[in-house]
């Protein structure tokens, strides 16, 4: 794109999605056109097995108003 692009939330959401959490990202986040980020996702299992969530992204996209 050539604007950039706004993040105002970050959150998890699923049937695991609270053994998951966006932690240490400041929002919000703001990125350049070509530039990139990193967000940490925190796991803290209660549980052994498969577990599983999505993390989302809320931003100014206006093709894409949430990102999965």
């Amino acid at each position: 794109g050539v604007v950039k692009l706004t993040v105002t939330d970050i959150s998890v959401s699923g049937a695991d999605a609270a053994m998951f959490a966006a932690a240490g990202t400041q929002l919000p986040l703001i990125l350049e056109p070509g530039s990139t980020a990193s967000i940490a996702i925190g796991f803290s299992p209660v549980s052994e097995g498969l577990k599983q969530a999505t993390v989302n992204m809320l931003g100014n996209d206006c093709d894409a108003g949430m990102y999965r």
